[in-house]
């Protein structure tokens, strides 16, 4: 993957086969498909809980519930839909190498498709680090990623050590894939 920022737009080009599906998956994921029902209720929790942790029923709670929730899902709702209309106009190229610009240094090993490209206008640069965002959230609630030594050992030994099964280290891999392009954004278009 290559993270390129123009003068109106970002895209992440060069996008091998696994990085596309992270990239075709993040509104499914996001989205809390795939996911249970616990899980997709802990990522907005009542914002009043007793000392076990169980929602308090009052006023308060009641107005939260009417006039605050719905708002935090029309948000995300409108960014998911940003990122899903982003996402389904990707370009998919079987010569990637019509990707780099006149003046780039050009890799003298020719790169083979297919690969994808995914432009992308600054003014949706908030929508995707919130969807990234969420579904990282799902992701770490279901499975535990962000403290889980497994991370470590993928980082050290990478994903092949035999020390990770394979459905976790792609789970891993999908996770960090996420912080990395969310990283990028903080870093290059979000002010």
């Amino acid at each position: 993957m290559r993270f390129t920022l123009r003068q109106s737009e970002w895209s992440l080009d060069f996008l091998s086969t696994a990085e596309w599906y992270f990239v075709y998956e993040l509104p499914n994921l996001a989205a809390g498909k795939g996911f249970s029902d616990q899980t997709r209720a802990n990522i907005i929790p009542p914002p009043i809980v007793d000392a076990d942790g169980e929602a308090v029923e009052n006023e308060d709670v009641d107005d939260w519930n009417e006039f605050v929730r719905p708002d935090i899902d029309d948000i995300f709702d409108q960014s998911l839909a940003i990122v899903s209309r982003d996402i389904e106009a990707a370009q998919k190229s079987e010569n990637p190498m019509e990707w780099f610009d006149e003046d780039e240094d050009v890799p003298e090993t020719p790169l083979e498709g297919p690969m994808w490209r995914v432009p992308v206008t600054m003014d949706h640069a908030e929508a995707w680090y919130g969807v990234l965002n969420r579904a990282r959230l799902l992701m770490n609630e279901e499975h535990g990623l962000a403290e889980d030594d497994s991370r470590f050992i993928a980082s050290l030994f990478g994903a092949e050590s035999g020390e990770i099964p394979q459905d976790k280290a792609l789970m891993l891999a999908q996770y960090e894939f996420y912080c990395v392009i969310q990283n990028i954004l903080i870093e290059n278009v979000i002010q």
